[in-house]
């Protein structure tokens, strides 16, 4: 029951265009890394599903925005790189091994 809870509101919110409103989010706030960890994190919930992977994949700039996190200004506080950096890694590592489900 759970998962299907899950899995209906990340279709629900890739219908609503939520991924092309989050990718504007991150590519607005490049350099808060605080908001990037928050917005990964919902990023990290979706890639946690099928329909999200596929959205992921699907996007035209959803891979590059993120390739561009990995590159942070030289001013950013360490430790909320890594933090941002643990989430993304882990993101990518879902719709990498899962593929398209």
């Amino acid at each position: 029951a759970e998962y299907c809870l899950v899995h209906e509101r990340v279709y629900e919110g890739i219908r609503a265009g939520c991924l092309p409103a989050l990718l504007r989010c991150l590519e607005a706030q490049s350099s808060n890394f605080n908001f990037i960890y928050e917005i990964l994190g919902v990023m990290h919930n979706m890639a946690l599903d099928a329909v999200g992977r596929t959205a992921m994949i699907g996007h035209q700039s959803a891979l590059a925005t993120l390739r561009n996190l990995l590159f942070p200004d030289e001013d950013s506080d360490p430790d909320q790189v890594t933090k941002a950096r643990t989430v993304l890694a882990r993101t990518m590592r879902n719709v990498c091994q899962n593929g398209y489900g």
